[in-house]
């Protein structure tokens, strides 16, 4: 980031940033069914269906930094960024057990198993809040403690490849880029400044 602050003795620190980001989000979805028992094992009379799902981000983005000296080692920060993303997603779906992978027994699809793989290339969109405080130890060392908020869209997500007719494998072939997911939570750290 660039230092837009004009004089040193301000409180207040911005900066912006522009650069090069990298997400990646994989998920897993597996039901299970056991017409024997409620334990599962691995036995044959177990049936499976596990979608596996990857998504990888690759973009510029734009964001600010903001931080403003309180006290004498104390400062409160804040940042945003944001960005528009390829994503490059894949996702795997199988229905199967220990006896092997299930067949189509009917429709369009007979014979073939039920192991379907779809790729897509897609346009994604990733935002990013962050807020927090900062404590300067040292004239090198500072705690920091934010909490952070991003949002993702355009993500392949497993729940959204399921599909109501399980004959129709061309359908499953055509990957759902449509889902969005909001991540946050709190964390804490320690920046060294050379």
């Amino acid at each position: 980031g660039w230092p837009t602050s004009c004089c040193g003795s301000s409180p207040w620190t911005v900066r912006t940033l522009a650069g090069f980001r990298y997400f990646n989000l994989a998920e897993n979805l597996e039901f299970a069914a056991d017409t024997m028992d409620t334990t599962f094992t691995g036995s044959s009379d177990e049936l499976y269906y596990t979608i596996d799902t990857d998504n990888n981000l690759y973009g510029g983005q734009l964001g600010a930094y903001v931080d403003r000296t309180f006290a004498r080692r104390w400062s409160a920060r804040s940042e945003v960024k944001a960005g528009v993303f390829a994503n490059d997603a894949s996702a795997v779906s199988r229905i199967g057990g220990a006896a092997g992978t299930a067949v189509v027994n009917n429709g369009p699809n007979l014979g073939r198993e039920w192991l379907v793989s779809a790729d897509k290339c897609d346009v994604a969109f990733l935002g990013e809040l962050r807020a927090g405080l900062t404590w300067q130890a040292t004239a090198h060392w500072r705690i920091v403690g934010d909490y952070r908020v991003m949002a993702v869209s355009g993500l392949a997500l497993p729940t959204e490849q399921i599909y109501h007719d399980l004959r129709g494998l061309q359908d499953v072939e055509l990957l759902s880029t449509d889902s969005f997911v909001i991540l946050h939570g709190a964390f804490v750290g320690a920046e060294w400044s050379y």
